[in-house]
């Protein structure tokens, strides 16, 4: 049984009938058998009988029909830009990678935590304490299998990564190598730096690499480190270091080119830089 349309052109207007129609099969053909003619459907708008039959019909519905106007949208979790970042992390074969880093169960928990940053950075970046209290809380689904991490568990993986660097960055090498035929017959290179806001250099030797230098954020009272990133001709970046912040531009280029011959077995190439 359901409510029938039927619209009828008189003139240049057009008026639409309501009918309750009940559906039956005569000679296994379906057929319509109108019940109750209900009228046309401005007229009973107009009148109120509309919502007089609705009302009614409500009353016997055991709660299972709500008005437009009583439901609340606070929110709809996103699916789709997440399900396309996880296709491309298994694609590339980093589920297995970071699952096998760290032994099994400390290993997958890893995959999950560096999966979910990666989201986060290619989808809405934040901070890693917005991205575990506010993105994951109400903004999206993760895959079926991906556990959402701590905030904790966010800043342990940064050091396993960090780590574990070289052994990432062959691997992603090989992967694009292999789905996109990246070449390396012509690279690009060049340098940046980022400042602390702490004035001491390294007061616990925990980290070598922070002087003072050229800053290219103007914050000469700041020490840094520079950072530089090897791209194909492409932009595909292929492997980045991490340089004391006082190092020279020039002085980078002999790491830059062993790692191209001993990691990534490059031997001819034009290396395409600035003048620094």
């Amino acid at each position: 049984m359901f409510v029938k349309t039927t619209r009828r052109k008189r003139g240049d207007k057009t008026y639409t009938y309501l009918s309750l129609v009940e559906a039956g099969r005569v000679d296994g053909r379906v057929t319509h058998k109108t019940l109750l003619r209900l009228g046309e459907v401005t007229a009973l708008r107009e009148s109120g009988q509309l919502d007089r039959i609705i009302a009614a019909l409500q009353s016997h519905a055991d709660d299972t029909w709500l008005h437009p106007g009583d439901l609340q949208a606070d929110g709809a979790p996103g699916f789709g830009a997440v399900a396309t970042v996880w296709s491309l992390f298994r694609r590339l074969g980093l589920d297995d990678l970071f699952a096998n880093l760290l032994g099994h169960r400390t290993g997958e928990a890893l995959a999950d935590t560096v999966f979910v940053m990666i989201a986060n950075r290619l989808v809405a970046p934040s901070s890693k304490r917005r991205t575990v209290f506010e993105w994951l809380d109400g903004d999206v689904e993760l895959p079926d299998g991906v556990r959402a991490p701590s905030l904790a568990q966010c800043y342990r993986a940064l050091d396993a990564v960090a780590d574990h660097v070289a052994e990432i960055e062959a691997h992603l090498f090989a992967r694009l190598t292999s789905l996109l035929n990246l070449e390396l017959r012509w690279c690009c290179y060049d340098l940046t730096s980022t400042y602390f806001e702490s004035v001491d250099v390294d007061p616990d030797g925990r980290f070598p690499t922070k002087r003072f230098g050229y800053s290219r954020d103007k914050r000469s009272d700041r020490p840094q480190v520079m950072i530089g990133l090897l791209v194909t001709g492409d932009g595909i970046p292929i492997a980045h270091r991490v340089f004391d912040g006082n190092t020279a531009d020039s002085a980078t280029m002999p790491t830059v080119l062993a790692d191209l011959q001993d990691r990534f077995g490059v031997g001819r190439i034009a290396l395409i830089a600035d003048r620094g």
